[in-house]
Order: structure tokens, then sequence, then C-alpha cells
């Protein structure tokens, strides 16, 4: 009850209790409708119980007579590739250059969802007020603006790029915190330090839910590996939020509180009946079907200035559309090279384990040893080198498991395995654990 003052506050100014960014996308036709609904509501103010459902109705009345003309839907629907350009900076203007660049393509006809991460060295040449020059991508949006790093990426891929969001480090911490933080296998401890940019990292080794500050700082922590390894942080991040999104029964993206951040801290043109629509498909994503595309390229160095020289060509050639027919990997190609690390402290298991894989002749057990600690609750099966075909065969020998994405190319095997304490289960049930074999 003590709510009615706001409602009626609401009413008597009409229709700005639809939300801004809903009204600057509603026809003239729709917005009668809509009047009609607050005329109604203005009728009704002494019942506040139907002033609420009234509300609520609107919004969702809304929705619904927009989803069906979004532009995202009307791609889905003629079979077109619904691709968006990603964008991470310090900020949501122009004045900062673009920290990540990823591009993100739905493909409707499979339900297959690709990820292209480009290197923010790589080399373009491009045009500035009519001028040509060589510079890096990551300088484009804030020297020339989002239309010319769209014509850029356009003209290099072939393919057109209908949307985009610019997402800033506030907004992208929100976004983390609002699922409820991100679950991350981190390989080693994560230490860096730097006063004058106001970046403090200090993240332990092992499985862990981050929040939105720890997992900023985790895809901005740069290693020996160079802007590669933070690269391959950045798609193992975004691939996990999805994932996070598909399995949540809650409407996250059509939430109030992620409304908010498009309004402050996300530059988009997708429109509201966009998101909402998007969100419907991500719902139906099967998490075996998103794909990692590896930027191919090579370093290459001009006036002793670094940069990534990508090869244009063999990305495009992974960026073309995938069979509707494709089906999962039932048995390797080749053997897969295995690595087991302790980690429920019981003497005795990787050996055990070793001894079970033999059983299999597509797996070789390469090296036996010590996780990083005694204290994992479940068995971690990690791709090392970004072929989740081979740890998902290693998970489906073993019967129990969770798999992850890690690529680490100092690592010189495909698959880990981290043995949790679940693994000592399987002998209750009759399983493999009998370290005497």
């Amino acid at each position: 009850m003590k709510k009615i003052p706001i409602l009626k506050r609401l009413i008597k100014k009409g229709d700005s209790i639809i939300p801004r960014i809903v009204k600057e996308k509603i026809p003239l036709y729709k917005r009668e409708r809509i009047e009609k609904w607050v005329n109604l509501l203005q009728r009704e103010i002494r019942r506040p119980s139907r002033i609420i459902a009234l509300i609520i109705g609107l919004i969702l009345i809304y929705l619904v007579f927009s989803i069906g003309s979004s532009r995202v839907n009307r791609l889905a629907i003629q079979g077109k590739e619904v691709n968006i350009l990603l964008l991470g900076t310090d900020s949501t203007g122009t004045k900062g250059c673009t920290d990540t660049i990823f591009l993100i393509s739905y493909q409707p006809k499979t339900q297959h969802l690709r990820i292209l991460s480009i290197p923010r060295d790589t080399l373009v040449t491009v045009f500035y007020q009519g001028k040509k020059r060589l510079d890096k991508i990551n300088h484009v949006y804030s020297r020339g603006g989002i239309k010319l790093l769209l014509n850029l990426l356009e003209k290099s891929l072939k393919e057109d790029i209908s949307f985009y969001a610019i997402v800033d480090y506030a907004g992208f911490r929100n976004m983390v915190d609002i699922v409820g933080g991100i679950e991350v296998y981190v390989s080693k401890h994560m230490k860096y330090t730097d006063r004058a940019g106001g970046l403090y990292i200090n993240i332990p080794p092992g499985l862990q839910k981050l929040d939105g500050e720890k997992v900023l700082q985790y895809v901005r922590y740069r290693s020996n590996m160079g802007d590669i390894g933070r690269i391959e942080r950045q798609q193992e991040i975004i691939k996990l939020f999805i994932e996070k999104l598909t399995q949540s029964d809650n409407q996250i993206l059509t939430s109030s509180k992620v409304l908010r951040e498009l309004k402050e801290h996300i530059l988009t043109n997708l429109s509201l009946s966009d998101i909402v629509s998007l969100a419907l498909h991500l719902k139906k994503l099967d998490l075996q079907k998103i794909s990692i595309l590896k930027a191919q390229g090579e370093p290459y160095w001009v006036k002793g200035r670094a940069y990534w020289q990508m090869d244009w060509d063999q990305i495009r050639a992974q960026w073309q559309p995938l069979p509707q027919s494709e089906t999962l990997v039932t048995s390797p190609e080749e053997i897969i090279k295995v690595r087991i690390l302790n980690g429920c402290g019981k003497r005795g298991a990787s050996k055990a384990l070793q001894h079970w894989l033999r059983k299999d002749k597509n797996i070789d057990v390469l090296e036996i040893g010590r996780a990083d600690r005694f204290t994992y609750e479940e068995t971690l099966i990690l791709d090392q080198v970004g072929k989740k075909e081979n740890a998902s065969y290693v998970k489906r020998v073993l019967g129990f498991g969770r798999v992850y994405e890690k690529i680490d190319p100092e690592v010189l095997v495909d698959v880990t395995i981290i043995i949790g304490k679940d693994f000592l289960d399987q002998k209750k049930r009759g399983g493999m654990w009998d370290p005497s074999r």
C-alpha cells in the first residue's frame, strides 16, 4: 500500500511509466494503444491490486507486439546469421581504446554460436579523414568511431555486421554480479600491480567463483604469453557467461537491473525487442554448439612497433556457415594425451585412474602428479588445446567429472584430469577405485 503514491505520480505523468529505452522505439500506432492503457490505469487508481497487474500487463503487451518485428527475429526467420560486434573499453565514449574486440555470430538454422576474438594489436589499413594510414585495430573506434570499425571488419570478413554493443568496465563488472558471478578454474596464481593504471590483481589458483571485480582482473591479466593469453581468458569468460545465461531459470536479460546497465554502461544499437528476442534464442542454445574461433596470424613488426598480422583468408574460411547435419564426434581422430593430477589427497588415486584409462586405446596417460591442493570436491577435466570433444570423450570414459576449457600452450597434453573426492565414491558403486591393482 505504501507504493500507491509512487504509482499515482507515474500515472499523472502519462506514458512516463514506460522505460525511456522502450519509449524511444515505440511506433505511433503502438503508442496510441499504450495511451489507452494509461487512461484505463487513471480510471482504476482506487484499486491498487489491479493497477500493479495492469502495469505488468502493459509492459508484457508491448514486448509481445514488438518481438515479432525485431531485427534479430527478422534475420532469424530468414535464416540469416545474427552478427554482433562486442567491444570492451574503459568508457562508452570514443576517447579510450578498445581493450577487447569480439565478433559473436548466431546461426539460427543450426542454432550454433561462434565467437571470434580479434587481437587488439591487429594491423589494419584505415582511412582517417581521407588519409590512408597503418594502425592498430584497437585505435580505430577512438579515432574514427563505431561506423568506421564496423565497415573495416565487414570488408575484412566479407560479412554483414548488423549490431554492436560497447561495454565499459563498470558495466562488465555489474553484469557478472547480476548473473551471480562466474565459476573459473585458475591454473596459477595471478599477481600484478600497475599503480599508474590503478590495476591491482591478486587471484589464487584453483576452482573458484569470481565476482565482477575479480573476473575483470582475470581477463585483464597479462602473463608471459602477452596478448594471446589474455585473449584466451577473455574467450573463456564470455563462453562461461553465455552458458550461465542459458542455464538460468530467470529472465536475466530482460530484468530491470540489466535495463539499468544498458542505459548507464552499455552503448548499443540493439533495441529492447532485439535483446528480448536474442535472449529467447539463447535460452534454447545447446552448449555443445558454442565454437571458439582462434585468431589466425603471426606477430609482425613495422618501424620497431609490434603488431599482429591477421590471416583474414583463414578467418573467412572458419566463418563459413556450419552444416545443419553436423553431429558431435563420438570417438577421437587421434590418441588423446592425458595428464592426471591428484586433487583429492588419497594416496594412489592417480595410479588407479591411470590403470583404468589404459583400458581405452584412444587415451594415453603421459604424466601423473599432484594438483595445487587436495580439497577438490569434484573431478575436473580440462581441455588444454581447444578441442572440447576430446575432453568430452574422456568424461564419457570416466562416467563422471566436469569439463572445462582451459587452453594452455605451455602444457604438453590435450587433457588434464584433476581428481576430486567424487572419484573415491566410485569404490562404493563398485567402480574403478582400487590402488592395489
